[in-house]
C-alpha cells in the first residue's frame, strides 16, 4: 500500500511541460531553490532534463549537474547551434559499426 501511496505522489508532482529544455545563454544555477548558494553554470544550448519545478523555478540537471534556474532561461524548442553541435561524420560511424540493416561489421561473440 505504501508503495501505491509513493507512486501516486510522484504521478501527481509538478513538472515542466517539456521533459527536455535547452538553456539560451550561460546560465549560472542555484543549489537550493531558497537560497543563493551558487550551483553549476550551464552554458548557452546545453539540452537539460527538467526534474521539477517550483513557480518560476525549474530544477533541472545535465548528468550529474544538478541546479535551480529561471523558467525565462530555457526554451523548450531545440536550438539551432544545438543541433549543428553534431560530431561530423557520427552517422556514418554510427552505420560502419553495424545496426539492422548497416552491413556493418561488428558482431556478437558466440556463446559457448
Amino acid at each position: 500500500m505504501r508503495w501505491l501511496i509513493a507512486a501516486s505522489m510522484l504521478l501527481t508532482s509538478p513538472a515542466f511541460a517539456a521533459d527536455v529544455v535547452w538553456t539560451t545563454a550561460d546560465t549560472t544555477s542555484v543549489r537550493f531553490s531558497d537560497a543563493a548558494t551558487a550551483g553549476p553554470t550551464f552554458s548557452a544550448f546545453t539540452r537539460l532534463s527538467v526534474v521539477y519545478e517550483d513557480g518560476d523555478l525549474l530544477r533541472v540537471h545535465d548528468g550529474p549537474n544538478f541546479g535551480w534556474i529561471a523558467r525565462g532561461t530555457v526554451t523548450e524548442e531545440e536550438p539551432a547551434e544545438a543541433a549543428d553541435s553534431t560530431i561530423p561524420g557520427l552517422d556514418e560511424i554510427l552505420k560502419n559499426l553495424g545496426g539492422p540493416g548497416s552491413g556493418g561489421g561488428l558482431m556478437m561473440p558466440p556463446t559457448p
